[in-house]
């Protein structure tokens, strides 16, 4: 059981992620290389689309560098029913193994309160931490919606999981050279990262940018794929610039440390600058008042054009690296 553990939310990650990090506090192990490969950005304009529709990236989670370097495994599992994931939960929490499981949002009491009861979505997973004696519900964490442990109905969880679950538990770590995982990131910063393109996404939104035609059907700006886009960016950014900090601060070989002490600036304003641009996407959200459209749209234009200064300096400096 893991009943003491406490849920711990990220900067801007997805469910998994969250999980991820929460177990990594738990058990006192690091987790900075799984975000490392975050960098990945293109953006191809369509008359025909949304803005948020012509980005191109995504929040990245690698699995590989999470195990081999921090030594935390995560297996994916896949039955023909939520019976027989509740068969597994039950005999990995007897092993001290860490369960999370896919929750449909629409049997989840504590999630989205437009979506409990109302919209299924499987995108969702949490972590089973413990089951009642009397197995009439589940301990979960779910650091995404909740800062507290949840207590899901069993029933919900019949309902509500589709088959799928994933053990997550600490291993050996399998590499220490810290060269190695570096090398890969430089590879994925310099094959992934279309820096030009936001030159391009700066013309967009200053010419093009309607909010209310981005966020046409969401719930909420959160759902819209212009904020999801720009939240991943900034993900993307703000971990990389942990993954700079993870290795610099790991004795790395004297030639890698200068490397590093170079790209660790720009990759923390970087990090800096994308939270600048989320947090005035919000603002012109929530700004009520005429004439918004004429301060936001040229104002994030602005940040997005220095954004891609930075962004073309930082590609520069790994390529050269």
């Amino acid at each position: 059981m893991f009943q003491d553990m406490q849920p711990v939310r990220g900067i801007s990650t997805d469910c998994l992620q969250d999980m991820i990090i929460t177990l990594c506090n738990y058990w006192n192990r690091d987790y900075e290389l799984a975000f490392s490969e975050t960098m990945g950005f293109n953006f191809i304009w369509a008359e025909d689309k949304l803005i948020g529709e012509c980005v191109t990236n995504s929040r990245t989670t690698s699995f590989d560098l999470l195990q081999d370097y921090h030594g935390v495994a995560v297996q994916e599992h896949i039955f023909p029913t939520s019976h027989d994931v509740f068969k597994m939960i039950t005999a990995s929490l007897e092993n001290r193994q860490a369960i999370l499981i896919q929750l449909d949002s629409f049997w989840n009491p504590w999630g989205n309160a437009h979506a409990y009861q109302q919209e299924h979505n499987y995108h969702h997973a949490c972590l089973v931490v413990g089951v009642e004696k009397d197995q009439t519900d589940l301990y979960c964490v779910d650091s995404t919606f909740s800062n507290q442990i949840e207590r899901l109905p069993i029933d919900h969880f019949f309902q509500g999981n589709n088959g799928r679950a994933a053990t997550i538990e600490r291993i050996a770590p399998v590499h220490t050279d810290l060269s190695e995982a570096y090398g890969r990131i430089r590879t994925s910063v310099i094959q992934d990262n279309h820096y030009e393109a936001f030159y391009d996404l700066a013309d967009a939104f200053e010419k093009k940018m309607n909010l209310d035609q981005e966020i046409a059907g969401c719930h909420e700006l959160w759902d819209a794929p212009i904020f999801q886009k720009i939240d991943t960016i900034y993900f993307g950014r703000n971990y990389h610039s942990k993954a700079l900090q993870y290795l610099a601060s790991h004795n790395p070989l004297p030639s890698l440390h200068k490397t590093l002490e170079a790209l660790l600036p720009l990759a923390s304003r970087l990090a800096i600058q994308w939270e600048i641009t989320q947090k005035n996407l919000i603002k012109y959200y929530y700004v009520n008042t005429a004439g918004k459209d004429a301060i936001y749209r040229p104002k994030i234009a602005g940040i997005i054009r220095e954004n891609a200064k930075l962004e073309e300096e930082f590609f520069n400096l790994y390529r050269l690296a």
